[in-house]
């Protein structure tokens, strides 16, 4: 088993090998334009770094930390005919609902990609598109993930803290998320609990 299968396994991810590499590239190339990813044998994408650039020890940690958290998105979201088919619905309805703020998207090229928290029982969050609306506006998908999947204090039920996703599955209000999500502090870094993804990087010195 390669390294990309076992970890998209590890996800849970319906992605083939072919299409995770593909959106990696793309996601890759849109953030750091002198960073090219390929598939390696001993790790799941390894970045190449332009003939004519050096990058700084700090500049390559940054790189590797992008390509991590790209990797999380990837790799445990749906495409829109895989949530589609999930649904039972048309694609054309999935990228309608996208569009209306029904469903969250993060687009990678000409692909969009719908992370797996905002599902549960393959149904859509129960108040998801009015917490959508509440989100501030650019927020990276890596944090908004973290804020729906982290307990919240002011969320709680029989003095357990529960984090927004939770809160809208156990029957909440999602006005209660929405009070929360607005004020800017709330988005304080949240370590993710996914593993990381494995990656490497070779800097071609001039």
């Amino acid at each position: 088993m390669s390294v990309t299968t076992e970890f998209l396994r590890e996800m849970g991810s319906d992605l083939s090998e072919r299409e995770f590499v593909e959106l990696m590239r793309t996601a890759v190339t849109e953030t750091h334009a002198d960073v090219h990813a390929r598939q390696a044998p001993d790790t799941a994408v390894h970045l190449t770094v332009r003939d004519d650039v050096v990058l700084s020890p700090g500049a390559e940690v940054s790189a590797v930390r992008a390509v991590t958290d790209w990797g999380r998105i990837v790799a445990t979201s749906r495409t829109t005919a895989q949530v589609a088919q999930m649904l039972g619905w048309e694609a054309s309805r999935v990228r309608r609902m996208i569009a209306l703020g029904g469903l969250y998207a993060k687009s990678i090229g000409r692909s969009q990609l719908l992370p797996a928290w905002q599902f549960e029982e393959q149904e859509p969050l129960p108040g998801l598109r009015e917490v959508l609306a509440a989100l501030p506006a650019a927020q990276p998908p890596l944090e908004v993930e973290a804020w729906m999947t982290t307990p919240v204090t002011g969320l709680a039920v029989d003095g357990e803290a529960l984090s927004p996703r939770l809160w809208l599955i156990s029957g909440g209000d999602p006005g209660e998320v929405v009070a929360l999500t607005r004020p800017r502090s709330a988005w304080a870094a949240a370590p993710s609990p996914l593993p990381r993804f494995p990656v490497g990087l070779h800097s071609v010195q001039p």
